[in-house]
């Protein structure tokens, strides 16, 4: 048991799967980025940034983050730079589903002069 634990942690810290998850995050906004100039917001909105699939794969970006981070324990001080890096981001991950999930979706319109 201890050691498929292990070989899951090793596999959710691995660089193969974060270029896989960075390549199908990417794929995904692209794909988002055609929908929107094709038809509008909420449908890319509708199709990408509230689908199951997109949440899951930033879900399973933030736990990727969090394993390669204590993948470095024991942390010493040349890890600082690393880690606030990686703190940021999972930040960032977190504040984007307290947003969607009690933010409010708005728009302002500014006229010129």
């Amino acid at each position: 048991m201890k050691d498929l634990l292990k070989k899951i942690f090793r596999f959710l810290s691995s660089l193969k799967l974060a270029v896989i998850l960075l390549i199908a995050i990417t794929v995904s906004l692209a794909a988002a980025t055609f929908v929107e100039s094709i038809y509008d917001i909420p449908t890319g909105r509708y199709w990408v940034y509230q689908a199951f699939y997109f949440k899951a794969l930033l879900f399973l970006l933030g736990v990727l983050i969090t394993c390669v981070a204590l993948s470095r324990i024991p942390w010493k001080k040349a890890h600082l730079p690393f880690l606030l890096a990686h703190l940021g981001i999972i930040l960032l991950l977190i504040g984007s589903w307290i947003s969607q999930k009690f933010g409010l979706d708005a728009q302002m319109i500014l006229q010129e002069g």
